[in-house]
């Protein structure tokens, strides 16, 4: 009938499943509404437990199995209004801890909470690219560190000291975790800053000392320049800015934002500064006609 036709074309044109770990992910909004659930509802009136069916517990615990995951999910709008970036998915089927280990380039292995951290497929070029950057021996502040989307990969590349940021403490214990599984001889050379990275403590540790600053908040990570500015060596560095903007105006955007560090620079630690635009990479598409960008922006003290 007519509801049987609209659930058929329904599954037909969703997109594909997305794994993290051992956890399937159906994508945001797919499968779901009324009849939904009355079909999820009457599947496990139909099969109880109790009777040992092996159709118990319905249309998505089949589905679970089939995909022989251990957890079976959809993706939910990523939270943007409590101020940690967390994570939103309803599990579906199957039991156990929502924490998992993906893989990442070069080896890294990060861990994070479905439920309560972000992670964005559409990232994996980028952190594959900051992995090959020449960080030897370099001090990195990662202002957004997340789960280490960046901080993991840095030390890989042989940083030889990042200071990580994050302000979510489910984030923060992800990155933990993620470090342990690094090892300890990498793992010791970050310096984790849990909370606001505005606030004193960070400011004073970092200060004058970093060659690279990330910057990866979107859709602007502007909140952060004064101690990105202030976290660079007396000689400069590369700030990476990490920005939305209008797929007709990236270019007029880096720009925009070079001049404005350059006169942040100059207004606080005085003297001649230059900043040059290096580099903009496309990361993914944010929207219709709106990029992710990252925006590699050389910030040089002129010596006269």
């Amino acid at each position: 009938d007519g509801s049987l036709a609209s659930l058929t074309a329904e599954v037909q044109a969703m997109c594909a499943v997305q794994w993290r770990g051992d956890v399937a992910l159906l994508p945001r909004g797919s499968l779901s509404g009324p009849l939904w659930d009355a079909l999820q509802q009457h599947s496990v009136q139909a099969s109880p437990a109790s009777d040992g069916s092996p159709f118990a517990g319905g249309l998505w615990e089949l589905m679970r199995r089939a995909l022989q995951a251990r957890l079976l999910a959809r993706q939910r709008e990523i939270r943007v209004d409590c101020g940690v970036r967390e994570g939103n998915v309803e599990v579906l089927a199957g039991s156990g801890s929502t924490w998992v280990v993906v893989p990442g380039p070069k080896g890294v292995r990060y861990s994070f909470d479905i439920a309560r951290c972000m992670f964005s497929e559409g990232n994996a070029g980028e952190k594959e690219r900051v992995r090959s950057w020449p960080v030897s021996g370099e001090t990195v502040l990662d202002m957004y560190a997340g789960i280490g989307f960046w901080t993991l990969p840095l030390l890989v590349a042989g940083a030889e000291q990042v200071f990580s940021c994050e302000w979510n403490p489910d984030a923060v214990e992800g990155l933990r975790r993620g470090l342990e599984l690094l090892g300890e001889p990498l793992a010791r050379r970050c310096q984790v800053f849990a909370g606001d990275n505005r606030r004193k403590e960070v400011q004073q540790a970092v200060e004058g000392k970093c060659h690279r600053v990330m910057l990866g908040l979107i859709p602007t990570s502007r909140d952060g320049f004064p101690n990105a500015i202030a976290a660079l060596r007396p000689a400069g560095g590369m700030l990476h800015v990490h920005w939305n903007a209008p797929a007709d105006a990236e270019a007029a955007t880096a720009q925009g934002i070079a001049e404005e560090l350059e006169a942040m620079l100059l207004a606080a630690r005085g003297g001649s500064w230059k900043c040059e635009v290096t580099a903009i990479q496309r990361v993914k598409s944010f929207a219709p006609k709106v990029r992710h960008l990252r925006i590699d922006i050389k910030c040089e003290r002129l010596v006269s």
